[in-house]
């Protein structure tokens, strides 16, 4: 089954060729670009610091996380990145534990170059995100 997932990927990066995209590249002026994720984690143990199963547990975190750009002119992109988180652990005879988190990044990157390949620079605001407090932590 793993192999057909990785054929039929194979096959649509060469049905749809595009243009290769990466690093700190900004949008052109009025475009704009959504990209979403989601992700699902679950464990029906806890571990030891060996990695061996040592707890009979339930633990499911879900996490959604958005990054939005928009090309305000065609050095300068601003950025927004939303995530949200909500976890939950179960052990036996014991209250389920839940948390909720929501976390913001804004960010606006500019071309500072594009006379050899492009160079640009990022600014960033963030607040803690999905159960991380080291950002915002008191």
């Amino acid at each position: 089954m793993r192999g057909a997932a990785i054929l039929l990927g194979a096959a649509l990066m060469l049905v749809v060729p595009d243009a290769a995209r990466a690093g700190a590249w900004t949008e052109p002026e009025g475009r704009s670009q959504i990209l979403v994720g989601v992700t699902y984690s679950h464990a029906g143990a806890g571990f030891d610091g060996h990695g061996n199963p040592d707890a009979p547990v339930t633990y499911e975190k879900a996490l959604v996380q958005i990054d939005a750009e928009y090309g305000w002119n065609d050095w300068l992109t601003l950025l927004l990145s939303p995530e949200y988180a909500h976890a939950r652990l179960i052990k036996p005879q014991e209250a389920p534990q839940l948390g909720n988190a929501f976390g913001l990044a804004g960010r606006v990157r500019g071309r500072l170059s594009k006379d050899v390949g492009t160079v640009s620079a990022q600014l960033t605001a963030q607040a803690a995100g999905a159960f991380d407090n080291s950002v915002s932590a008191g």
